[in-house]
């Protein structure tokens, strides 16, 4: 599916991850208990390695809510829907 994933961080500590597709300005949305299972997530979806770790470097520099973007671009289904998107 092409899509973009946002990617911040709760107050509570939870990293969450929105899914848009073009032309969308909301889209389902899973919180991950920790940043380590989003990267793994990312992973799956079929982000690269590089645009993961930039991406997680710079979140951990801003406040809790302030999402990031990844580039729109074909992610795998099936990674989604394992990972509680509703694809």
């Amino acid at each position: 599916m092409l899509a973009r994933v946002d990617i911040n961080t709760l107050k509570s500590g939870k990293v969450q991850l929105a899914l848009f597709r073009p032309h969308q300005s909301t889209g389902p949305v899973v919180d991950f208990p920790s940043v380590t299972e989003a990267k793994t997530a990312l992973a799956a979806f079929g982000v690269s390695q590089a645009r993961i770790e930039s991406t997680l470097k710079m979140l951990a520099e801003i406040g809790p809510k302030e999402p990031l973007h990844f580039p729109e671009q074909e992610l795998n289904d099936e990674a989604l829907r394992a990972s509680g998107f509703r694809v």
